[in-house]
């Protein structure tokens, strides 16, 4: 035998026998990944999702912003158009067009179904998407992934956003825009906090809104979104104020004198509600006229909500020409 043929016998044994110990592993071929799809983490576990959906439905208002807020649109969301109709305006126009699933937190299965969607999203916020998965109501969880992968995403409380965000930028195939809108939204508190910062070492701020019952108030702390960018800012809260923020419940007036008194600058966040809700009733006004930033015509109004980067900024903007920009 030729000294090629034995090299060529060596390597075919050599071979053969590497194909016997992989045989022998146990472990069996390897099969090829499903390039169409991609696992989300969201708040019910790890999620296979289309890597490019094309027919997605929103469980609530806030995820239609959200994507939106990503570049991705929606077949279908919550409401009817008298619903509609008494959303903000630039709501209304990402819903313009768009199918009614039923009311929100409560989907209409059937016209979800009919949607023939590839994706279905919301937050954990949402009524049937609960993580409880016994939670009552006409749409459980389960029966929502029997229509299409059903992506809840959750943060650690309401003022977690950017959690909820980029778990839609994950689910929606949306992540390299919500780079760019994350890099736009850092560069925009980094100019705000550096073109105030004089005025940050002087001032004390108490950011307030209406709370859920008439006659209280509730402190906006990092657990609401628009504390959550206070925080972002590093606004100086006045002294006492920034354990109240914490609480995440509703505040009586008659206790509001104290915590409130030495502040210098009041921002309230008034969210369209009716004026007994917003500081004109007669218990709030009368609080108001009393403090030391009234007198000083130092309480400013902001409506101007935040569930996203580019509302964030819209609020930043907000903040820095009706309050920031009258110091």
């Amino acid at each position: 035998m030729s000294m090629t043929h034995r090299r060529l016998l060596a390597v075919l044994v050599l071979l053969v026998g590497l194909c016997g110990c992989q045989a022998g592993s146990g472990e069996g071929p390897v099969a090829p990944s499903d390039p169409t799809v991609h696992t989300v983490e969201t708040v019910h576990g790890p999620i296979e999702v289309p890597l490019e959906p094309r027919r997605i439905v929103a469980l609530s208002y806030e995820t239609v912003g959200q994507l939106a807020s990503l570049g991705a649109e929606v077949v279908g969301a919550p409401g009817d158009a008298d619903e509609r109709a008494l959303l903000d305006e630039q709501l209304q126009r990402h819903l313009a067009g768009v199918a009614s699933i039923g009311p929100a937190g409560d989907p209409d299965l059937a016209a979800v179904a009919a949607l023939e969607p590839d994706l279905i999203v919301g937050d954990a916020t949402t009524g049937p998407a609960s993580p409880d998965p016994t939670s009552p109501g006409p749409a459980s969880h389960a029966q929502l992934t029997r229509i299409a992968p059903t992506v809840i995403a959750t943060g650690v409380d309401a003022g977690d956003w950017k959690s909820v965000v980029a778990t839609l930028a994950d689910a929606s195939g949306t992540g390299a825009l919500l780079t760019v809108v994350r890099n736009d939204y850092n560069a925009k508190v980094d100019d705000v906090r550096h073109r105030w910062s004089a005025e940050f070492d002087r001032w004390g701020f108490a950011p307030i809104a209406p709370g859920h019952r008439a006659s209280t108030v509730r402190v906006l702390g990092p657990d609401d979104p628009i504390g959550a960018v206070h925080a972002d800012l590093e606004l100086p809260l006045t002294a006492g104020f920034g354990a109240a923020a914490t609480t995440g419940s509703d505040l009586a007036v008659e206790g509001l004198g104290d915590l409130l008194g030495p502040t210098d600058v009041v921002i309230v966040h008034t969210g369209g509600l009716h004026a007994e809700r917003t500081g004109r009733g007669a218990p709030l006004r009368q609080l108001f006229r009393a403090l030391r930033a009234a007198g000083a015509g130092q309480v400013h109004g902001i409506e101007a909500p935040v569930t996203d980067y580019r509302t964030a900024m819209a609020y930043l903007d907000a903040l820095d020409q009706q309050v920031l920009a009258e110091l």
